[in-house]
């Protein structure tokens, strides 16, 4: 009983990892701060073929690992994109993770010195230069 249990196991984890990709984290420096990242590529990426990738930015507060939670790489199981999920940085003010947007409040502007469109340009950038990316299908998405 055991000897079949364990040979399932293993069968069910070989599968699992060639059916489905995996969140990496990664990170690079970028304009003197440590820019972190999630990155989902699908076990169905074929670098013969270039697939969309698709940046999801979590919400003021929130970070990268929660909101990699919010399912897209279960899409990109079988949509055959690759997901980025990138971190803000703390903003000292507000006390949390925020993205220099534009948007403020009574004059205060969170992360005002980053900033985040260069960083989301490196970051497609470097993606780019490891897998196989449609630069005609980038796709941001946010709360």
């Amino acid at each position: 009983m055991k000897k079949a249990l364990y040979s399932s196991l293993f069968v069910f984890t070989i599968l699992s990892s060639t059916l489905f990709g995996q969140w990496q984290n990664k990170s690079f420096t970028f304009q003197g701060n440590l820019r972190q990242y999630r990155i989902y590529v699908p076990a169905i990426y074929n670098a013969a073929n270039p697939v969309p990738l698709v940046l999801t930015l979590h919400g003021l507060g929130d970070n990268m690992t929660n909101f990699s939670g919010i399912g897209m790489n279960l899409i990109a199981d079988t949509a055959n994109f690759i997901v980025i999920c990138p971190q803000a940085l703390t903003d000292a003010v507000v006390g949390s993770s925020a993205w220099h947007s534009g948007a403020g409040q009574f004059g205060y502007y969170p992360n005002a010195a980053i900033n985040d469109v260069a960083f989301m340009n490196a970051l497609i950038d470097s993606t780019s230069a490891q897998y196989s990316i449609n630069s005609k299908s980038y796709l941001l998405y946010g709360f």
